[in-house]
């Protein structure tokens, strides 16, 4: 059991945000581009590769730059009771910060992009249309339900860390909270 902070615990809990962030933002970018395959079927620089590229990089620049501010104020700490390397849980901008650019942001734009996909199809379906657009939106719809499946099923993987959150604003979580 490591019993002080080493020199890559600043590091370790930096990726650790980075690839939490890049996770649930990757299936962000899979719901806009379904949202633009389905929507803007006709614009075909939102299907290009040029455009797909540019996301992915805006995705990655944002990933690697969000957790920066916790780590110029010094409020990655190493916990020794679970031999981690994270923010500390308490009423802070950090921890809001950390959980707001993880899932609180991403999540709600992706169930929006979700619900505007079922409307948009919805309506079509009420419409005389080509055979082949509705069932291709149909397919993405599918798609993008199976993406919102798996978002739920982190949001429910999450809540134990969510309450652990909110009662750190309160009181001192428990000693040995992650595990």
């Amino acid at each position: 059991q490591i019993q002080f902070q080493d020199s890559l615990c600043i590091f370790r809990a930096y990726i650790t945000y980075v690839s939490g962030a890049l996770f649930i933002n990757s299936f962000l970018l899979t719901a806009i581009r379904q949202y633009f395959t389905v929507i803007y079927r006709n614009h075909l620089y939102f299907q290009s590769i040029r455009f797909q590229f540019l996301l992915i990089c805006l995705t990655w620049i944002l990933g690697l730059l969000f957790p920066m501010p916790t780590i110029f104020t010094g409020d990655i700490r190493y916990n020794v009771d679970n031999q981690i390397c994270q923010v500390y849980l308490g009423f802070s901008f950090s921890i809001i910060y950390i959980s707001l650019c993880t899932y609180g942001i991403p999540v709600p734009f992706i169930i929006f992009i979700y619900f505007k996909l079922v409307r948009y199809v919805h309506d079509i379906s009420n419409r005389v249309i080509p055979v082949n657009t509705l069932s291709r939106a149909k397919k993405e719809l599918k798609m993008v339900q199976n993406i919102v499946i798996l978002v739920f099923i982190l949001l429910i993987l999450g809540v134990p860390y969510v309450l652990f959150i909110l009662m750190s604003f309160f009181t001192k979580p428990p000693k040995y909270h992650f595990r």
